[in-house]
């Protein structure tokens, strides 16, 4: 398996903080008179050292699904796993030889968002490799907590795992998500983001506009993104 990006490269985004104001768009600059609008709904990605931690806000009018794909020319050209894909919520995952095959995984989000713990290793949750080898075969919880460490749950746990001072995957991955209006509104969003947002380029997707992009080696990496929606505003 490919050694991921060293966090030396972190580069890729802007340390600090940034922030962007942008005017409303036309198509989200309706009649006030005749329909209320509502703050644009924003999403934080947070590589914290448990768990990917999404938050969002101003979402209770819709369902969010959320995706993270491995998109780095390293992967591409691996001949033993290739990207990891599964989690694009569109095509799932075959490695090269197609010895490995993953259906597709998506991961819902509340209307606060989720945290998606870590796997143990990317490579194991690939090949399926049985962690519980050397438990105890009559221990159900210690055979649970070995399959579970490599494992994707949807909405739960990412198969990408932890970062560290050497290395992470943080900056190897394009993001994507959906939004479906509920109620009378069925309105359906993407947005794609991250390092090769053009992975989604048949779904027609935005990019969203860029409020906060945290990184250093020092701490928790932060991004915060607004969401234009026809019926939001941006403050």
């Amino acid at each position: 398996m490919r050694t991921p990006l060293l966090v030396s490269l972190s580069l890729l985004f802007t340390a600090g903080c940034d922030q962007f104001y942008l005017n409303v768009d036309k198509d989200t600059a309706l009649d006030t008179g005749e329909v209320e609008l509502s703050p644009n709904p924003t999403i934080d990605v947070s590589w914290a050292e448990t768990g990917i931690e999404i938050e969002l806000s101003n979402g209770t009018d819709y369902e969010f699904t959320f995706g993270i794909v491995e998109s780095t020319a390293e992967c591409a050209v691996d001949t033993d796993y290739g990207c990891w894909t599964a989690e694009d919520c569109l095509n799932g995952y075959s490695s090269p030889d197609g010895d490995f095959i993953h259906s597709v995984y998506c991961h819902p989000l509340d209307h606060n968002g989720t945290k998606l713990t870590y796997s143990k290793s990317l490579t194991k949750v690939i090949t399926r490799d049985d962690p519980t080898i050397h438990r105890d075969p009559h221990n159900a919880q210690s055979l649970f907590s070995g399959i579970a460490e490599y494992s994707v749950t949807p909405g739960s746990q990412t198969a990408f795992t932890a970062p560290t001072d050497e290395f992470t995957y943080e900056f190897s991955v394009t993001y994507y998500l959906q939004a479906v209006g509920t109620g009378s509104d069925s309105t359906v969003e993407c947005w794609s983001w991250g390092v090769n947002p053009d992975y989604y380029v048949n779904e027609g997707c935005k990019s969203p506009i860029p409020i906060r992009l945290d990184s250093t080696a020092l701490s928790s990496r932060h991004q915060r993104f607004e969401l234009p929606l026809q019926s939001t505003w941006s403050p």
